[in-house]
């Protein structure tokens, strides 16, 4: 008889936070949801203004915010249909788990005979197309984000308009440019709607995914059907963040009194604030984040509200865009 060991806990030493054998998964009369990605409408929000731009294809510059718009309805496209792989990846992810559960006693022991080669090839292939697919996400994210900025910048011709989403934004929620004489509805827009590109795009693509030190990366599920995406360091580095993260939630908590029922996991903690762009940091702090998401790790922020907030935007900004002149 093969024990089965769960060893997710034991390697990322989490808090005694649900999984499938500790939910009693496997016949202990506890039952878990299904894992499942919600649908998103994405749609054809370029469509408009591509058939605005496309009228005036004559002219140069009209000729080169054409191309521009074009090419980032192709990254949107590309969004979408990472989305559908994702929606499949977790269906796949959840047929792999009821397999394993119905393999399981309450105990955690295999109750059948070992699974074959062909169950764990199951199990590696589920977890690199999910774990690639979310990463993907994030990376092409910020490329369109991007592309929508420089695109921002070819509508409004002017000099010193960054053509990069963050230094754009900070353009727009400068003093000096409020309001923005240009386009205060569109500015407006971007300083009080796009909070979340910071920590729940920007952060965990560079910090995590493109530039982080962290070199374990894992998939944990949750009785309630849900699936988290943590990235880790090494433990050493972690022991070291740890102080300053505690300094830093005991400095928060003064304006953020909910923040003392978060444990002091840093993971949790450091997710949290990924997720809440409406709790600001001050500069040091935030570089703290930074710091600590980009050498001990987190967990990525909601995959379904980053999608959800990649939706709006570039509806507004096709909406807005298409309603303008040329």
């Amino acid at each position: 008889m093969v024990k089965w060991k769960n060893p997710t806990k034991k390697r990322f030493n989490l808090r005694t936070e649900q999984t499938y054998i500790q939910s009693g998964i496997g016949g202990n009369g506890l039952l878990r949801k299904k894992i499942r990605l919600p649908s998103k409408k994405w749609g054809h929000p370029f469509g408009e203004l591509e058939r605005k731009l496309a009228k005036a294809s004559e002219d140069g510059k009209k000729y080169q915010k054409s191309v521009a718009v074009g090419d980032c309805s192709r990254y949107y496209r590309y969004l979408e249909a990472t989305w559908s792989r994702l929606e499949v990846d977790y269906e796949v992810y959840d047929k792999y788990l009821s397999i394993l559960e119905k393999q399981m006693k309450p105990s955690g022991e295999i109750q059948q005979e070992p699974l074959g080669p062909s169950f764990f090839d199951m199990h590696l292939e589920s977890m690199t197309y999910l774990s690639l697919d979310v990463e993907v996400l994030f990376i092409l994210g910020k490329i369109l984000m991007e592309k929508l900025a420089y695109t921002v910048q070819l509508f409004f011709s002017m000099h010193g308009l960054p053509g990069s989403f963050r230094p754009q934004r900070k353009f727009f929620l400068a003093p000096k440019n409020i309001p923005f004489n240009t386009d205060e509805e569109y500015a407006k827009y971007v300083r009080k709607e796009t909070d979340w590109f910071e920590r729940s795009l920007r952060l965990p693509r560079n910090k995590l995914i493109v530039h982080g030190l962290t070199y374990v990366s894992a998939i944990k599920s949750s009785s309630d059907g849900t699936l988290t995406h943590p990235r880790m360091g090494w433990g050493r580095e972690t022991q070291k963040i740890s102080v300053k993260l505690k300094e830093l939630k005991a400095k928060l908590e003064a304006r953020h009194p909910e923040l003392r029922k978060v444990s002091g996991n840093i993971f949790e903690f450091t997710r949290l604030l990924l997720n809440r762009p409406d709790i600001v940091l001050e500069p040091d702090d935030a570089d703290t984040l930074a710091t600590s998401v980009r050498r001990a790790g987190s967990e990525l922020p909601d995959i379904s509200s980053l999608a959800d907030n990649i939706i709006r935007f570039t509806e507004f900004f096709c909406d807005h865009f298409a309603r303008k002149p040329n």
